[in-house]
């Protein structure tokens, strides 16, 4: 579900006197941007067919959102290591090409990296030799992106305050408007604090954490 950046104009105008509707949209979506990348509270889970001999695999980015960064990825149940681009050191492995003498691995992935650290595609080692429907998944945390006309839901019903209070800290830093405000860096403040929240909720839920924890089987 989604809500239109207009929803949370009521929640920063009257902070604001004098701020146009074009300047409070824009410094909202900044501040759901700034938000959803510093929280990693937006999430998808999303599967795909292996494709035997096939290495890379695009991960599907929701309309009006882009990816923040890939959070986990796992080959038939299986959660698969991971591997900072940094730390890919084989030229064979970054081109997925024969090099020399020098053949890429195949076989069953137990690994996964990002050939460069802006790509929406991850790349599994070794080389996938079996074809598997459905046998990839992938976790992801997405942003808005700068033209977004909606957000998703969950930062209106739960963040609509911490949203606010970043666009309203932008707003008011703002030189030589009506609005401009010493009160910046208070609403910033809120906002920085709104953002550790997001954070918290995107790593542990809702969930009811028990003082006493005992390891538990998934299969």
């Amino acid at each position: 579900m989604s809500v239109t950046i207009e929803s949370f104009l009521p929640f920063v105008l009257p902070s604001v006197p004098g701020c146009t509707d074009p300047a409070a949209i824009e410094a909202i979506r900044t501040a759901a941007i700034e938000f959803c990348k510093q929280t990693d509270l937006v999430q998808r889970v999303s599967t795909y067919n292996i494709v035997a001999a096939t290495q890379d695999y695009t991960v599907t980015v929701p309309s009006d959102m882009q990816l923040a960064r890939v959070l986990g990825a796992a080959h038939e149940g299986t959660w698969l290591e991971s591997a900072p681009p940094g730390e890919v050191e084989s030229p064979t492995a970054l081109t997925g090409a024969t090099i020399g003498d020098a053949v890429l691995a195949s076989g069953t992935p137990w690994a996964w990296f990002q050939k460069t650290p802006t790509a929406a595609t991850i790349s599994l080692y070794p080389v996938p030799d079996t074809a598997v429907t459905l046998g990839l998944t992938i976790k992801a945390a997405f942003y808005p992106t700068q033209s977004c006309t909606v957000v998703e839901d969950v930062l209106f019903n739960e963040y609509v305050f911490t949203i606010a209070a970043g666009a309203i800290a932008r707003l008011m830093a703002t030189p030589g408007m009506p609005f401009t405000s010493q009160l910046a860096p208070v609403y910033e403040k809120k906002f920085r604090a709104g953002t550790s929240a997001g954070n918290l909720h995107a790593l542990h839920g809702k969930q009811t954490h028990n003082l006493r924890v005992r390891p538990r089987s998934f299969v």
